[in-house]
C-alpha cells in the first residue's frame, strides 16, 4: 500500500516523486490495540501475534530461543509486543541474543545478527560491490555493482565503548521471594571470541590489549534485574550485559552506500564491500 506520496522536484516536463510504501500489517497494527497475558517461548508469541492479531499468512523463520515469556501486555499494539518480545529473547546458540524482527521477500524473519552473520557470510557470492572512479569518465566502465557514492559517519569511539560497557559490565539478579541474589559478567578480553564474527577470515579487536586491560579493568555499567523464582526463568538476566557490549560494537564502525537498484540484494543479506579510506 502507498502511505504517503509527495512532490520532491520538478526538471523541465518530468516530476519527481518519492512514494512510501507500507504492508497491509503495518497498517493493520494502528487499528489493533489488545490486553492478553502470555506465557509461552518468545518465538511462539511472535507466531501469535502475526497470526492472530495482525492476520497474515506469511512465513515466519524463527530462531530457537530458551526462556518463557511470561507477561501482562496492557492495551499495546502488536508491533509494540514484538518489540518487547525481541528485547527480550535469549537465544539458545548465540552469545549476544541480539535478535531483530524484520521483513524481506520471503515473508518475515525473528533471528540475531549474530544468526545471519554464521549462515551468510560464506555466500556473498556476487554481492561484492566496488568504489570505482573509473566508471565516472566512462559509461564503459559501469556495472551493477557500483558504489556511487559513500559515507562513513562513524569509525570508532573508544570513549563509547568505555561508557557503553562495551569493555566491560556486571547485573546482578535479585529474587524477591528468597532475596537471593546472583551475578552476571560480560569482559571482553574473555568473552569477544564468543561472538560470531561477520567474515570467514579470523577478526582481531581494534584495540590493543594495553587498552583493554586499561580501561577494560572494571566494569563500567552495573545492571540489576529483578526476578521471581516463582515464574518461569527467561535468562535475561545472564545476557544483558552481552546484548548491550554488542549492540555498542556493532554501532562504532557505520558505512552508508548509495549503488543502483539491485533486486537481488534483500535484508540481512551480508555483502562485501571494496572502498577506500575504511
Amino acid at each position: 500500500f502507498v502511505n504517503v506520496d509527495c512532490t520532491v522536484g520538478r526538471n523541465d516536463n518530468q516530476r519527481l516523486y518519492t512514494l512510501r510504501c507500507v504492508t497491509k500489517e503495518y497498517l493493520i497494527n494502528y487499528k489493533e490495540q489488545y490486553t492478553r497475558k502470555y506465557n509461552d517461548s518468545c518465538e511462539n508469541v511472535i507466531e501469535s501475534i502475526l497470526r492472530n492479531n495482525l492476520k497474515t499468512d506469511k512465513v515466519l523463520r524463527s530462531e530457537l530461543t530458551k526462556g518463557i515469556f511470561d507477561r501482562l501486555v496492557s492495551y499495546k499494539r502488536p508491533l509494540q509486543v514484538i518489540d518487547l518480545v525481541t528485547e527480550r529473547a535469549i537465544s539458545k546458540r548465540y552469545a549476544s541474543s541480539l535478535f531483530f524482527f524484520f521483513e524481506d521477500r520471503d515473508g518475515y524473519n525473528f533471528t540475531t545478527l549474530e544468526h545471519l552473520f554464521s549462515t551468510r557470510k560464506g555466500i556473498t557470492g556476487d554481492k561484492e560491490f566496488f568504489f570505482d572512479s573509473a566508471h565516472q569518465t566512462d559509461i564503459r566502465n559501469m556495472n551493477k555493482r557500483n558504489v556511487l557514492a559513500y559515507n562513513t559517519p562513524k569509525t570508532g569511539n573508544n570513549y563509547n565503548k568505555i561508557n557503553h560497557a562495551a569493555l566491560k559490565s556486571i547485573t546482578r539478579s535479585f529474587d524477591i521471594l528468597t532475596g537471593r541474589v546472583s551475578e552476571y559478567d560480560f569482559d571482553i578480553a574473555r568473552d569477544f571470541q564468543s561472538f560470531e564474527n561477520i567474515d570467514t577470515r579470523q577478526v582481531h579487536d581494534f584495540n590493543s590489549s594495553t587498552y583493554l586491560n586499561t580501561f577494560g579493568d572494571r566494569p563500567a555499567k552495573r545492571y540489576m534485574v529483578v526476578e521471581d523464582l516463582s515464574r518461569p526463568k527467561t535468562f535475561y538476566d545472564e545476557k544483558i550485559g552481552f546484548k548491550s557490549a554488542f549492540r555498542e560494537r556493532l554501532s562504532q564502525y557505520m558505512v552508508q552506500i548509495r549503488i543502483y537498484g539491485d533486486t537481488e540484494i534483500t535484508c540481512g543479506d551480508v555483502i562485501r564491500l571494496n572502498i577506500l579510506n575504511f
